[in-house]
């Protein structure tokens, strides 16, 4: 991924510091400004930076159907790990067997909210599953904001019309939201207390060692199961947010239209970077039994794009050498997937369009 991004940057530096020589050593091209008048020469170099508005970037949201791994609750029986949402109930170093009395309790249990003891003997723990996979429709946040500084550099001339190379950098702020409601499954695992009064919660414990760890000791509650599942509704939000860096590069021609005004057009090669950060959040209730869940993760990754544009430019001459110009381009990048637990935001860049407007300085 790193060497795809280093080698398009170091291909647009070479590409500029080849220009910067050239046009020190170009003698009779000195005329500045894009005045295209029949007989002028426009200037040889030409630094642009423009507002850049993203439309047609979509997202789909899926959850996916079945537990994910880190929630699982596994049989409704002794001696299984049980995994769930607002806690665990696991098997500890002596086998969930703690002598005559004690048999099929374990001290290896934890556990978040105090509604999960209600005072009657039991703590309940939960686990949400879809009831099916699901996905929204397509989503998306048009306009995203963004801007693009660019290089164009002509190398020749055939008939009225002049040609070069054009190379562009650019940065987007996407963001696109989803909120939804959707069909899940809720397991509610009740166990018997055994008539300790738990610690208060969140009582979790990943040290290894103590109340509520794999090697205890700790306070000894049932590691059996007594297990119902029903169906809940499910409220929340998922979101996407990321920042979509960009690089251009590829030939462009200018056809003069007028003396002040021309016309350019450009394609070639398009890099997106991607450095996303994907998030959700959701509330589950159980009418049968009254459970409430509240679910939520986020997640950070990055990833290289590759892919192609096509853009169109008109530029109107100010003075010699300043001018404003608006534009349109059309970038296809690959797909850009993101998953957390059993999240998943697609997000499409395969067909964006951009429209910018700025002004350009010319040398």
């Amino acid at each position: 991924m790193k060497k795809k991004l280093r080698a398009g940057c170091w291909l647009i530096a070479s590409l500029m510091a080849a220009s910067a020589v050239s046009a020190q050593t170009n003698s009779g091209n000195d005329t500045f400004g894009i005045t295209l008048g029949e007989g002028t020469v426009p200037p040889l170099n030409r630094f642009g930076l423009s507002y850049r508005s993203g439309w047609n970037i979509s997202a789909k949201f899926k959850n996916s159907g079945g537990f994910s791994q880190l929630n699982d609750p596994g049989p409704a029986t002794s001696g299984a790990d049980h995994r769930y949402d607002d806690g665990y109930n696991r098997v500890d170093r002596f086998n969930n067997d703690h002598g005559p009395g004690a048999e099929n309790t374990t001290w290896f249990w934890g556990y978040q909210n105090a509604s999960q003891v209600p005072g009657d003997g039991f703590i309940y723990m939960h686990s949400v599953s879809s009831s099916q996979e699901s996905s929204s429709k397509e989503k998306d946040g048009d306009p995203q904001h963004g801007v693009e500084l660019t290089y164009n550099r002509q190398l020749g001339r055939v008939g009225r019309a002049f040609w070069g190379v054009e190379g562009a950098f650019n940065f987007t702020d996407v963001t696109i939201r989803d909120q939804s409601a959707g069909g899940r499954n809720v397991t509610t695992d009740r166990y018997d207390l055994g008539g300790i009064i738990p610690p208060e919660p969140p009582f979790i414990n990943t040290s290894g060692q103590g109340p509520g760890s794999f090697e205890g000791p700790g306070p000894l509650i049932s590691a059996l199961p007594v297990r119902t599942i029903s169906s809940a509704s499910t409220t929340g939000n998922r979101n996407i947010e990321a920042s979509l860096y960009g690089l251009r590069l590829g030939p462009y021609v200018e056809l003069p239209l007028t003396e002040k005004l021309g016309l350019s057009f450009s394609g070639g090669l398009a890099i997106g970077i991607v450095d996303s950060e994907f998030s959700f959040r959701e509330t589950v209730v159980s009418p049968s039994t009254g459970a409430t869940v509240v679910r939520s993760g986020s997640d950070s990754e990055d990833d290289v794009l590759v892919g192609a544009y096509i853009g169109a430019n008109f530029l109107y001459a100010i003075t010699e050498a300043w001018d404003v110009s608006v534009g349109a381009q059309y970038q296809y990048l690959d797909g850009y997937s993101h998953r957390v637990s059993d999240k998943k935001a697609s997000v499409d860049l395969g067909k964006s369009v951009f429209l910018t407007v700025g002004f350009g300085y010319s040398f």
